[in-house]
């Protein structure tokens, strides 16, 4: 087993892409590098303790939790991706916990991300179980939806909601709101655009949304290498001049991650949120994308949702 930097991991980001790709048992998009990168850079807390060899790479943050010490993945905050990724979890997940088992500073370990029964999680729970306590921590909710046909997907929608879609459309045309497209515009002046927006919002009122915490550092520095890429996509909702909503995702493969829908408060009676969300499925679609993740499990995304996918996290204790 080899170890390494995570400096020599982020500059090697494709290879961690890869090793993700090929993982059974993650949520791709939130375990790769665009999203788990970002929150790491944001919210880590080193000296890391990261392991590669030719099955799999290990990366783990510390962070210290009521009275203990923890080794954590590179999302501490929302748990949404695993620290282990690799084609054999089987022979990896035994040599991390060989590995750690010799470590010292740590009491617990958030193994994260990982698809209860997967061959990652099933793995896991062999190896580490062997010499450790564990416990069942909580699970990640997301919702989805299949786009690979918007036609069939649309004709899935609820009567009422297909109905409340059509009507916003109209007056959405009626009032001259209209939707644009900021893919392609420079980072900086992007993330002030929407700032902006979420400062009259009742997340921005509530302090939360791209301006709760170092929400506006995550989102900036995930997008930057998204937009170099190409593959960061945005719309603004502007009525007469002014900006009064946003929708921010990225794609990945044939996925859409939404990741930020806001709205200026006081313009409820224009479905701002639902028009957004409505542009943005079928303009990604319409490029070839297949799966929509709309992220955190929140009712009114059921609406959208095809189905529900759900990552758990299991606790290790020394």
């Amino acid at each position: 087993m080899e170890r390494t930097d995570l400096a020599t991991v982020v500059a090697a980001r494709a290879d961690w892409d890869q090793a993700v790709d090929r993982t059974d048992g993650v949520d791709g998009w939130s375990s790769g590098s665009d999203w788990a990168f970002a929150a790491h850079a944001t919210w880590g807390d080193g000296p890391e303790l990261i392991f590669r060899n030719e099955s799999g790479i290990a990366c783990f943050g510390r962070m210290a939790t009521e009275g203990a010490d923890a080794l954590v993945g590179l999302d501490p905050v929302w748990a949404f991706a695993s620290p282990i990724i690799g084609p054999d979890p089987v022979s990896f997940a035994s040599a991390v916990a060989d590995e750690l088992q010799h470590e010292t500073g740590w009491d617990l370990i958030f193994l994260t991300g990982m698809v209860a029964e997967s061959p990652l999680d099933t793995a896991c729970i062999q190896a580490f179980g062997r010499r450790h306590q564990l416990f069942a921590g909580p699970s990640a909710m997301r919702l989805v939806a299949d786009v690979s046909d918007i036609e069939r997907w649309w004709s899935e929608r609820g009567d009422k909601f297909r109905r409340n879609i059509r009507r916003a459309r109209r007056t959405a045309a009626a009032q001259n709101l209209v939707i644009d497209v900021i893919d392609d515009r420079d980072v900086a002046s992007l993330m002030a655009r929407l700032m902006a927006v979420e400062a009259g919002s009742w997340k921005g009122q509530e302090a939360s949304g791209l301006l709760g915490g170092e929400m506006a550092q995550f989102y900036t520095t995930m997008a930057g290498p998204l937009q170099a890429e190409g593959r960061l996509r945005g719309a603004v909702a502007v009525l007469n001049g002014v900006d009064v909503g946003f929708i921010l995702g990225a794609v990945r493969g044939a996925t859409y991650r939404g990741l930020q829908v806001s709205f200026t408060a006081g313009y409820e009676s224009l479905s701002i949120g639902h028009l957004l969300q409505d542009h943005e499925i079928h303009r990604v679609a319409a490029g070839g994308v297949v799966r929509y993740d709309l992220g955190m499990e929140m009712p009114y995304k059921y609406h959208w949702a095809s189905a529900t996918e759900a990552t758990r996290t299991v606790i290790v204790r020394r």
